[in-house]
């Protein structure tokens, strides 16, 4: 106990001299912080003049963001194509086919979105887009200079693009200090190896298009070679990770790689593996599509199609009619088939108890929409007849009645209605209400391999959305039933939800002057009911009155956040209740309150400090027993210099019950420098590095006064790292 004593002493003596030794780095930062260099963006169209259909754009940043700055959106005219954007340190690249360019959106916008949602404009660039050539027009302007990485011509092609990335990483532990033995880590030293390649190349020609891109992992410690959890100690070290080939040929489209496939929501919907697909417009109004793939995902170079394996794919097509061309959506029908088998066999990156299976199955989608937007349905079914063929290594040789194939439907209706839209009301506010209907129904013993459902359910939903001008409130209700068949020796679940959600930001509905207006909240509140319970008593199933379900439980949270100049404060309170009115049941009930603050201090935006302190409270009704959790933490971000930072994270949690009988307490501190280096020789070719050290210390306490144990444990790691990134 006293040698215990004296090592707990001792980390707590490490710990407070780790937090004066960063209190004297922040404090020597602050001082020599200088202003930092304002934040503009490049692009690889500004010189070019008009840009073509199928030219991605490049933008590039003249720095790197700091740790605690925020984040990057970009839009496009006056839509936000941040989430198809593909951002690499200071690079964001905007791949063509996506979002067509046009005169309505000729303008690209990037801000910058800080941690409070606060959006700032950084650069506003002009986009000119190609028009298309027509029979009589002028021929084009002499094409401006080629640039790196791309050239006006090679092998016949009008356009060609290559696009190498290569980044070679190198990680140490070099220190580790644990307590007790048992705490052992299963490495102590070491220096791993890691590799990202990427290669994307296109090129297009008269009527034809050919884009593609493979990305290759690779790791000198072989429990992190990609396909480890499969092939384990056979994993090879340098390994595709994913693969795409992208071919148009006039109308004619075809991919090969990992490919996603599939809108029916109960035949296949958004199916991802490795495989081949191919789509194709056979009129004005009618389209069709094929896909075949690999019955689970996977990667690594061999089966690199995706179809060696004939009893482990899932073959679909799709035939599409467009009632009207000139306005997509407004009535579209798809009708598919399908066909599939799968073995047992797991993804690459998944490990569970599988079996052989088997579907064939059609279905039918409609998508329609008035003419303003206004209504929108999106509705489909799917039949499909499912069967599990006799797998003898799951029998064990026992007698195993066989699974029956059966054929079984399922549907669902998705209906929205907009009451109200930009009604003007208040000057400029504007009102918009809208009311959808969900409806989804699975029979008893539907399945289809390329879907994920639960059978045997029934689900009714009903949602009203609304907003006045910054407002906005959503209320739904939900009704859920099973065992469809009702029959009498199953229990039948029914599940009703309820709730709804309200934003009030009143420092921006509030006309308040300046001084005033900083101290308005921004609040959100929301609450929802669920009770779920037996429909009846089961007949003939050892069934008694405590064995049927009867539970409802209701959760509330309430959030409010200021930001004060420089400071931002935040509280969240959440409160949930479980209610327990299962027969012989009638006092297990649950509650739990939590309280918890979040201060926010920027004085510099080179220099970000953030506290937050939370407090849990779960009371068990029926034992009387209440356990406690506090938890306080610090992090701090500090840019030292333009290519440098510092990050730091100091938390602890004090956790117990009111009696004391069980008492824990737990402290972390990691503290990590990065610096990046480079040369950068044109917009598109660099060498770029960048070195990192981490230091993180671990201490954990537990102690039971009922058993009298009492648990120590300590970990003290230090890692460095070193990664360059070509091209």
């Amino acid at each position: 106990m006293v040698r215990e004593t004296l090592q707990a002493q001792s980390y707590l003596v490490h710990l407070r001299f780790s937090i004066f030794v960063i209190t004297l780095l922040c404090l020597q930062g602050l001082i020599a912080t200088v202003s930092a260099q304002e934040l503009t963006v490049s692009a690889n169209f500004v010189t070019k003049g008009a840009l073509s259909s199928a030219e991605s754009i490049e933008l590039r940043l003249n720095r790197d963001l700091s740790p605690g700055e925020g984040q990057l959106a970009v839009l496009i005219g006056e839509t936000d194509v941040t989430s198809i954007c593909t951002i690499r340190g200071r690079e964001i690249s905007y791949q063509p086919g996506v979002l067509t360019l046009t005169e309505a959106n000729s303008t690209i916008t990037v801000y910058l979105v800080s941690s409070a949602n606060e959006w700032k404009e950084v650069a506003r660039l002009p986009l000119i887009a190609e028009a298309e050539s027509a029979p009589n027009a002028e021929p084009n302007p002499p094409a401006p200079p080629e640039t790196a990485g791309e050239r006006s011509s090679f092998l016949g092609f009008q356009k060609s693009e290559f696009k190498p990335s290569l980044t070679l990483g190198l990680k140490s532990q070099s220190a580790v200090l644990y307590f007790p033995d048992t705490n052992r880590p299963e490495r102590i030293n070491f220096t791993d190896i890691t590799l990202q390649a990427s290669l994307q190349a296109g090129f297009a020609g008269k009527n034809f298009k050919l884009q593609n891109q493979f990305d290759v992992v690779g790791a000198s410690y072989q429990r992190e070679a990609l396909r480890f959890g499969q092939l384990g100690e056979a994993a090879p070290q340098i390994d595709l990770s994913s693969y795409q080939v992208q071919m148009q040929l006039s109308r004619l489209k075809f991919n090969v790689g990992h490919t996603t496939y599939g809108d029916n929501r109960y035949l296949i919907n958004s199916f991802s593996s490795r495989g081949v697909t191919v789509s194709a417009p056979l009129t004005s109004q009618f389209d069709l599509s094929f896909n075949a793939a690999n019955g689970t995902s996977i990667v690594g170079w061999n089966n690199f199609v995706g179809l060696n394996q004939r009893k482990h794919q899932v073959i679909s097509g799709t035939l599409g009619y467009e009632a009207f061309p000139k306005r997509p959506g407004g009535l579209r029908v798809e009708v598919g088939l399908l066909r599939g088998s799968l073995l047992p066999l797991n993804n690459f990156n998944q490990g569970n108890l599988t079996d052989t299976e088997r579907s064939n199955g059609f279905g039918m989608r409609v998508v329609a929409s008035d003419k303003d937007g206004r209504l929108r349905v999106d509705g489909g079914l799917g039949r499909s007849r499912f069967g599990n063929p006799t797998d003898p290594l799951l029998n064990q040789g026992l007698p195993v009645v066989p699974v029956e194939e059966a054929a079984r439907n399922a549907r669902y209706l998705d209906l929205t209605y907009q009451l109200l839209r930009d009604i003007a009301l208040l000057g400029d506010k504007k009102v918009n209400l809208s009311l959808t209907f969900r409806h989804n129904r699975v029979d008893p013993l539907f399945r289809s391999i390329a879907v994920f459902t639960q059978a045997d359910r029934i689900d009714n939903q009903f949602e009203l959305s609304g907003s006045i001008g910054e407002i906005s409130a959503n209320f739904g209700h939900n009704r859920l039933n099973d065992n469809l068949e009702d029959i009498p020796s199953i229990l039948k679940t029914l599940t009703r939800r309820s709730g709804f959600n309200v934003a009030l930001p009143v420092v921006s509905i509030i006309k308040a002057n300046g001084s005033l207006s900083q101290f308005l909240p921004r609040l959100s509140y929301a609450y929802e009911r669920t009770h779920a319970f037996g429909a009846f008593l089961p007949v003939n199933g050892d069934f008694a009155d405590s064995h049927v379900p009867d539970q409802a439980s209701t959760n509330q949270t309430l959030n409010a956040e200021w930001q004060v100049k420089i400071v931002r404060l935040g509280y969240r309170l959440n409160n949930s209740f479980q209610d327990n009115r299962q027969v012989g049941r009638e006092q297990a009930d649950l509650k739990n309150l939590v309280n918890a603050f979040t201060v926010g201090f920027s004085p510099h935006r080179k220099f970000e400090l953030n506290f937050d302190l939370s407090k849990e409270r779960a009371n068990n009704l029926e034992s009387g027993r209440q356990d406690n959790n506090l938890r306080a933490g610090v992090n701090f971000n500090w840019q030292t210099t333009a290519r440098s930072a510092f990050a730091a994270t100091i938390s602890s949690t004090f956790a117990g019950d009111a009696l004391e009988t069980n008492t824990s307490r737990s402290a972390d501190l990691d503290l990590q420098w990065s610096m990046r280096f480079g040369a950068e020789r044109s917009a598109y070719r660099k060498v770029e590095g960048q070195f990192f050290i981490r230091y993180a210390n671990r201490y954990a306490r537990s102690e039971d006064n009922i058993f009298f144990f009492n648990n120590l444990t300590k970990l003290q790691t230090f890692n460095a790292g070193l990664t360059f990134t070509f091209f």
